[in-house]
């Protein structure tokens, strides 16, 4: 079928109006849908181009399962704080086995830790509530992340890697995002001027640092290439692709297969000769997965799901976000106003207690950005409610009432939350629309139970403090050392421009392809941005 699947159910239009023209009880469950709408009978409504679920509880048919959909946000918030009779374990475990993990090392993984087995240590230091693997991964990446002394390390790490990336000059460390054109770059050096890809220029550096503040060189050393795999995992087909590509032939199967020869050669490597420069998690979970003893194949699948969980969404916020600025250029005014009061504050402590070696001028007060940018805040929660694409699921244990509908065990239970964040009766009669302003005229509405980017219960996404850290230090360095202005006689792809000098279309949000959290541009829709260096000799 030629036309698009509904984003986040992945049903085609056409799908369901076969199914409402046949009755068709082997698609939807009519006990779970309101059958007095006339215009929707199965609770899902069209507006002619954009689908959207309503908001009582319903169920799907999937071969000889039910998958029941919650989209109502009180009903939302009982599913999330249910860890009885609601259970992500099992949908965990089928992600680990889709990522690789064998059935041996699985059975390893959910092992408890009891007096007499061989993976039991009494006083353990590194695992000292006696966890099986799985769940002390998750403990383990929580740790790391939580605004305390281990993330903010991580976060010192990670913008000191975009800081030494963001640079023009002789070293080409800026020439992956230029613009070709004839065979040269589009390259002005009197005015100090390229034309850049936007995605690219936000995809490469914080893919360098991120991999850098978790593995330091090593991964680098290993394969040079590293980033641009990762990238090319992450972007091009989601991660369902890159999680089956364990086992059938995708169009990441080749980036796949280089990622885990470089992540297993990185775990065979000696402890000392790997210390230097690897987060604390990962030499943390590294010790973990020798203890209870499985496999090293097994050991890099593992790795590899929290290594692309940490690349997936930094670039693809930060896009948006300056791709706003462009088209609102006093709305970036405010921001690089905002942004500009932070440098000279007061930085974080680096391991030793004592502040980086850079001028007090050139030092970015990260926890001053994240408390004193209103605007720049309202538009990162804005970008996070309207591009938000992930889906939490979990697995019905045992029988289990969700508003006034009985769940059966055995079946899963859906929360696409770009159905809680586009609800016209929370949001308003504009809830599709980007609104710059919406948390700055009602700023408790990051509390509103319809408000869920990072999910919420006890699947809340460990990394929600490091995003805000990491897209605003992003967005200062960049705003702090270069101008910007949209391209106008170029665009990218299906982008293109009609006439010469006309103003791109504002990019469209790619919900053709699953997503655990904020979805890209389309493809073709990438951006064109002129980028100067500011006039002013700074430090990148």
């Amino acid at each position: 079928m030629a036309s698009r699947p509904l984003a986040v159910l992945d049903i085609y239009p056409e799908a369901v109006d076969l199914a409402r023209g046949a009755s068709c009880p082997a698609l939807m469950d009519s006990m779970y849908i309101p059958a007095q709408s006339k215009s929707s009978p199965f609770g899902i409504t069209t507006d002619g181009t954009t689908w959207a679920v309503g908001h009582d509880t319903f169920a799907l048919h999937v071969l000889v399962k039910k998958v029941y959909v919650v989209t109502n946000p009180a009903n939302v918030t009982t599913t999330l704080r249910n860890s009885e009779g609601l259970s992500f374990d099992s949908h965990l475990a089928r992600l680990l086995k889709n990522f690789g993990v064998t059935a041996e090392a699985s059975k390893r993984a959910w092992h408890k830790p009891q007096p007499g087995d061989w993976c039991y240590i009494p006083n353990s230091p590194i695992n000292p509530g006696q966890l099986n693997l799985v769940h002390f991964v998750e403990e383990t990446w929580k740790k790391q992340l939580l605004p305390v002394d281990k993330e903010e390390k991580l976060c010192q790490a990670l913008l000191a890697s975009l800081r030494t990336s963001l640079q023009f000059g002789g070293d080409g460390l800026l020439d992956y995002c230029t613009i070709p054109s004839g065979g040269s770059c589009l390259w002005c050096s009197k005015e100090q001027c390229r034309q850049v890809s936007l995605y690219s220029l936000f995809s490469k550096p914080l893919g360098e640092a991120i991999t850098q503040s978790l593995f330091g060189r090593h991964l680098h050393n290993i394969d040079p290439d590293i980033v641009e795999n990762m990238l090319n995992s992450t972007s091009r087909c989601g991660w369902w692709s890159l999680a089956m590509s364990a086992f059938f032939e995708t169009p990441v199967s080749g980036p796949r297969k280089s990622l885990m020869a470089t992540l297993v050669e990185f775990i065979q490597t000696s402890s000392s000769r790997r210390d230097e420069g690897v987060a604390w998690a990962i030499d943390r979970l590294l010790s973990a997965m020798e203890t209870v003893d499985i496999d090293v194949e097994s050991r890099a699948s593992m790795l590899l799901m929290g290594f692309w969980a940490a690349m997936s969404n930094g670039y693809n916020i930060t896009f948006w976000i300056l791709a706003t600025l462009l088209y609102d250029e006093p709305l970036l005014r405010l921001v690089e106003h905002e942004t500009a009061a932070a440098w000279g504050q007061q930085s974080q402590p680096s391991s030793s207690g004592t502040s980086d070696e850079s001028s007090d001028e050139e030092q970015l007060g990260v926890k001053y950005l994240c408390r004193n940018c209103p605007n720049l805040e309202a538009i990162f929660n804005e970008t996070l409610r309207v591009r938000n694409g992930s889906t939490s699921i979990r697995q019905v244990t045992q029988q289990t009432v969700i508003g006034g509908k009985v769940l059966e065990p055995g079946n899963s239970v859906m929360t696409p939350f770009r159905q809680l964040h586009t609800n016209k009766e929370v949001w308003g009669p504009m809830a599709h629309e980007f609104d710059a302003t919406r948390f700055l005229k009602k700023t408790n509405l990051v509390r509103h139970p319809s408000y869920r980017p990072f999910g919420g219960g006890v699947t809340m996404c460990p990394g929600k403090f490091l995003p805000n850290e990491e897209v605003f230090g992003f967005i200062a360095i960049l705003l702090r050392h270069f101008e910007f202005k949209l391209a106008k006689q170029h665009t990218m792809g299906a982008a293109e421009s009609k006439g010469k000098g006309e103003r791109p279309p504002f990019p469209r949000i790619n919900d053709t392809m699953p997503s655990l959290g904020i979805s890209g541009p389309m493809p073709g829709m990438d951006l064109v941005v002129e980028m100067t260096t500011r006039t002013r000799n700074m430090k990148a």
